[in-house]
């Protein structure tokens, strides 16, 4: 599954949480300022009929969206605001072709409307058309931008609020960027173009990162190509960058040898160039030092800033940092990751082993056992064979350990004895 194939799963997860989060009396207020009757809606209906059925949309009610959607468009035909409306509900409901037409028939009527029509198409597209829908997102994109920035310095009053669209915009190019580079890989590279294809990726991430110095997927596919190359050195510095910009704490290598992918040859020395981005990207030095220094901070502070953080980033995208975590050895960053993952789906048995995978090399063998065993009981119900031979062989690995940590751990019956103080002895159970 690659991550273009993964937005909808983001995106299920994602309004999950905007769900439990939206007052609950939002329903309600909607539902009373809604159009009188979807078959009786009028031209003039159309904008309240649109407004509840993205608030539709933000519950996951998603057949009443499509509903209303549909409705609007039977009424007029040439409303793209409708369609590319019902094509983003479309795509959630898992309707990929049918979303691909609505959004193709929009681009068709008003195809510099919107530029995130493109990028939707882009998304459910393959090989060169992919490529193409996205460049015409960035060029519509990029006059929006051009436009803002001239407004911008013209008007001082206008500039706090200006500089947040004009980050955001740059944000929305530099991911069209990289799903660019991703689509060259997946669905264009083969054994007779690959250096060539791998020229052109760089090229594109480089203008990722240049479109926002502040996106960690730029950074993070950035990483993740140098990593395939072997040049271990500069997929690090990447890959730090990227976690920081999430608020990963990053700490030294967990270097047990096991991995040995720290040795890259001298090959990184020819892309020392490629790597000042981490040092000037918009003059964030100190920011990414106090990102990086985790120690300062409450935890669950800490895990709030991640969560705001990686709340636009697919699930398979934090996945896949998370194995580069482990690449790098990375231990502490990748558990990050992956509890990150757990917090926002627990139900793929991957991620538990993952997770038991970092936990096990950063000295954490209870916490490796239990996520391990997590996942082989979830695996009763889906049998995968070779995931659960590898549980297993992790199990062992870890039982030992794990059962030395818990010997370690006071029980409460030596606490009642040797506390003075008559207390409980309830801090081995909180260790």
């Amino acid at each position: 599954v690659t991550m273009r194939q993964h937005k909808s799963r983001l995106s299920r997860s994602k309004l999950r949480a905007l769900s439990r989060q939206a007052n609950v009396g939002a329903s309600s207020s909607s539902s009373s300022s809604s159009p009188s009757s979807i078959e009786s809606m009028s031209a003039k209906d159309i904008p309240a009929a649109l407004d509840e059925a993205e608030q539709a949309l933000a519950e996951f009610e998603l057949e009443r969206a499509a509903r209303l959607c549909q409705a609007a468009v039977q009424v007029d035909r040439q409303c793209c605001e409708a369609m590319d409306l019902l094509g983003q509900v479309l795509v959630e409901m898992g309707e990929r072709e049918k979303a691909k037409q609505v959004f193709v028939h929009s681009a068709k009527l008003k195809p510099d409307s919107s530029h995130a029509k493109w990028m939707y198409i882009g998304q459910l597209s393959e090989g060169q058309e992919a490529i193409q829908c996205f460049q015409k997102g960035i060029e519509l994109l990029s006059k929006q931008l051009a436009t803002l920035r001239a407004f911008h310095s013209q008007i001082d009053a206008e500039r706090q609020k200006n500089q947040q669209e004009i980050e955001q915009i740059g944000r929305q190019i530099s991911s069209a960027y990289c799903s660019m580079a991703e689509v060259y890989q997946v669905d264009i590279k083969n054994a007779e173009n690959a250096a060539q294809v791998d020229q052109a990726c760089d090229k594109l991430l480089q203008s990722a990162v240049g479109a926002c110095a502040k996106n960690p997927e730029a950074f993070a596919s950035l990483a993740g190509l140098r990593l395939s190359h072997g040049m271990a050195d500069d997929a690090l510095r990447y890959l730090t960058r990227a976690l920081q910009l999430m608020h990963v704490r990053v700490g030294a290598n967990n270097n047990n040898g096991k991995n040995g992918q720290n040795n890259t040859n001298g090959k990184n020395s020819q892309n020392n160039n490629n790597t000042s981005s981490l040092s000037n990207g918009n003059g964030n030095d100190n920011e990414a030092k106090s990102m990086d220094d985790g120690d300062d901070d409450d935890e669950e502070e800490l895990m709030l800033r991640q969560h705001e953080a990686m709340a636009d980033l697919s699930y398979e995208f934090k996945t896949n940092v998370g194995k580069m975590c482990i690449d790098l050895n990375l231990y502490d960053a990748g558990a990050q990751m992956f509890e990150a993952c757990l917090a926002d789906d627990d139900h793929f048995v991957a991620t538990w082993y993952w997770a038991g995978v970092c936990h096990m090399n950063n000295n954490d063998p209870m916490t490796a056992e239990e996520y391990f065993q997590r996942a082989q009981q979830m695996l009763q119900q889906c049998p995968l064979e070779s995931l659960n031979n590898a549980i297993i062989q992790r199990l062992q690995e870890v039982k030992q350990a794990a059962a030395a940590q818990r010997a370690s751990i006071p029980d409460d019956d030596d606490d009642d004895d040797d506390d003075d103080d008559g207390n409980d002895g309830d801090g081995g159970d909180e260790a």
